[in-house]
């Protein structure tokens, strides 16, 4: 149970640790007497659109060579490296789908990035509630023991 736990929190630390150049994060996990569960996550402050276009250049790629990869208009991977989308903050999980394959980026970290809860950590955290949180209501210092002891 932990494993799954470690490999997806072992870096959440309120913005004082980086999981990649491009994603640090923070997941607060609450749970409802009625059942619901909140999920909340807390980003680094490099925005979805700078990551996207860091990846990009790290692949030097320009912006019309990836909108073609990706099936979109070069106007709108602007809008999306720019944070100037019209009707929505960040793009479809689907386009991250793509973006991750072709940036050869973490599908996972541009997910968080994009304030979106991968479908991994979601089936998890409805497995297994009430280990999340419990993990969520650790404190920095508790939570670093436990990682240590499982290495």
């Amino acid at each position: 149970m932990l494993a799954c736990v470690q490999s997806y929190f072992s870096k959440a630390r309120p913005l004082r640790h980086e999981v990649s150049p491009i994603l640090a994060f923070s997941v607060q996990v609450s749970y409802s007497a009625s059942g619901h569960i909140a999920i909340i996550l807390k980003i680094n402050p490099m925005r979805f659109g700078e990551g996207i276009r860091d990846l990009r250049r790290k692949k030097r790629l320009s912006q019309k060579a990836l909108a073609e990869k990706l099936s979109v208009s070069d106007t709108y991977l602007s809008k999306v490296e720019n944070q100037r989308l019209d009707f929505r903050e960040f793009p479809s999980e689907k386009l991250i789908h793509k973006l991750a394959d072709a940036l050869d980026g973490d599908e996972t970290e541009l997910l968080l990035l994009a304030e979106k809860v991968p479908e991994v950590i979601k089936r998890r955290l409805l497995e297994r509630p009430d280990a999340f949180i419990r993990i969520a209501e650790l404190n920095d210092d508790e939570l670093d023991e436990v990682l240590e002891r499982l290495g």
